[in-house]
Formats: structure tokens, sequence, C-alpha cells
């Protein structure tokens, strides 16, 4: 979807939100093709990247480096996210309403989402800001800020949580969620075991390689 905007293929509203879950109707549906089909005629391409496309050999290309700091500036250290993790505390503490009616869009994981799902996206971008995304199945990695997603054991995904704590020396750590836990708000008292037999979760992390 940010792709489709940076190139100018979607825009926004008019009433200043992007409104990117309402339907389109078959007039937006053909302005979309129609600016697809003009994007696609002025930037030709076979699919692959051309170094010398637009450069003189003068200019430098070499990719700019990442910043690696979180959303307030500080670097992407555990002690930092720590920190961040005590400030959002203050501003959702325990008992915060949260329900499957709230909703939120992360640029970081490209999706809109609801419910925990949403809190947990809401988390992690307040403290990693634009820091990309990978994720992974090594529990033994896992660090303060981490999204988790909890899966059944059917593979389904029952819930979002962020790992709000360092894991300790027997493999337990706190978590903090909202929506779809009791009473539909944040809690700050939830705990994950790494060496549990029934962990099925998708750890995604934001700190850099």
């Amino acid at each position: 979807m940010t792709a489709c905007y940076a190139a100018g293929v979607l825009n926004g509203q008019t009433d200043g939100n992007f409104g990117g879950t309402n339907l389109m109707n078959r007039t937006q549906g053909c302005v979309v093709v129609d600016r697809l089909t003009n994007y696609i005629a002025e930037n030709p391409g076979d699919g692959t990247a051309n170094p010398d496309q637009g450069n003189d050999g003068d200019e430098d290309t070499t990719p700019p480096a990442s910043t690696e700091t979180l959303a307030n500036g500080e670097p992407a250290t555990v002690e930092n996210v720590l920190a961040m993790l005590d400030e959002i505390k203050e501003k959702y503490p325990q008992g915060t309403p949260w329900t499957v009616a709230n909703s939120y869009y992360s640029p970081a994981f490209g999706t809109n989402s609801t419910g925990c799902a949403a809190y947990a996206y809401t988390v992690s971008d307040l403290i990693f800001g634009d820091l990309p995304v990978r994720k992974h199945t090594d529990y033994s990695s896992i660090k303060p800020g981490d999204v988790l997603e909890i899966k059944n054991s059917s593979g389904q995904t029952f819930h979002w949580s962020v790992v709000a704590s360092e894991v300790d020396d027997e493999g337990w750590f706190q978590t903090t969620g909202g929506g779809s836990n009791p009473g539909d708000t944040v809690l700050w008292n939830s705990w994950g075991d790494i060496n549990s037999e029934s962990a099925n979760w998708v750890v995604y992390t934001r700190y850099p390689e």
C-alpha cells in the first residue's frame, strides 16, 4: 500500500484520512487502474535494476546507512527499549480500554489491524519508529519490544502481544497486550516461557542485525 501511495496510484481522502479499509466503487477503481497504467508507461523496465541509468558516474550510489535508532532518536539497545516500554506503560497503563474496535495501520508491518494486533503494532511503532521488521522463530533470541504472533496447536493465529521484559535465567518473560483480553483492556502482567512445549510463536523483531 505504501508503494502505491508513493507512486501516486493511491491517494488519501479529502477529509485527511487515508481510508485504507474503505470499500472502493467502480469509478474509483477505474481511476486507480488509469493511474497504474500511466505509471507503468512512464516507468518502463524489465524488472531488473540498471546501475548506470540516470548516473553520470560522479554521483554516489551507495545506499544510505541505516540510522539504527529508535523513534526517540536513541540507539536501538535493549536498555533504551525497556525505557520506552516504561513510558508506554504510563500512556497505556494496566486496565486501559482496548477492544477489537481499536484499529491501527502500521507502515512498518504494512497492514491495517484491529484489537490485539493493533495494540502490538502500535507499541512496536512507538518504540522502533521506521526500523524494518524481521521475523524468526528462535525463542532464545527474544528481546524486549519484539512482537509475538501467538498460534494455537492448529497453527492458527489467536493473539498478538509485545515482549515487555528481558528473558530471565529460567526462560520467563513479561508481555503486554490489548484487545481480546479479559475485559478488553491493556494488560502488563502476562508471562511467556521460551521453554514451554506449547509455545508456538512467530517473533517479529526490529533490532538492527
